[in-house]
C-alpha cells in the first residue's frame, strides 16, 4: 500500500523493502559479472548460478511489488522482467544464457538507475 501525499505517492515500508532488494540483487549481480565478458560467464558456472538465483530473488521482488512498481518506475518493462523470473523459476533447465547476459548488459543498469532514483526520492 502506497501513502498518498498531495500528488506524489511514497512507498509504503514493504515497498520501499522490495525496491531495495530489486538494488540490491542488481548491485550484487553486477560485482559477480564486473570485468567478465559473455565467454567468461559462460565458462563460469557458479557465476552462473550466483546470478540466476540473484535474478531470481530480484524478480521475486518486482512481482511482490505489484501495480506500484509502475508507479516508482513507470520506463522499467516490469511484465518482460517479471516474466524472465518465471522462466528461471520454472524452466531452469532451458535458461538461455545469452538472454541472462543480455538481459544484464541491456536491462539491469537502467533498472538499478531507476530503483535508486526511486528510493531517493522517497526515502
Amino acid at each position: 500500500m502506497s501513502v498518498s501525499h498531495g500528488s506524489q505517492r511514497l512507498p509504503s515500508d514493504l515497498n520501499q523493502t522490495h525496491l531495495q532488494d530489486i538494488l540490491d540483487n542488481a548491485v550484487e549481480i553486477e560485482s559477480y559479472v564486473a570485468g567478465m565478458d559473455f565467454e567468461g560467464y559462460l565458462n563460469s558456472r557458479t557465476t552462473k548460478l550466483a546470478v540466476e538465483r540473484l535474478l531470481q530473488m530480484l524478480t521475486e521482488a518486482a512481482i511482490r511489488l505489484g501495480d506500484s512498481a509502475e508507479v516508482y518506475c513507470p520506463n522499467i518493462d516490469w511484465r518482460e522482467l517479471r516474466g524472465l523470473g518465471n522462466f528461471i523459476r520454472h524452466a531452469y533447465h532451458r535458461i538461455d544464457d545469452d538472454l541472462i547476459w543480455k538481459t544484464l548488459q541491456n536491462r539491469l543498469p537502467p533498472l538499478k538507475i531507476a530503483v535508486f532514483k526511486a528510493l531517493k526520492a522517497n526515502p
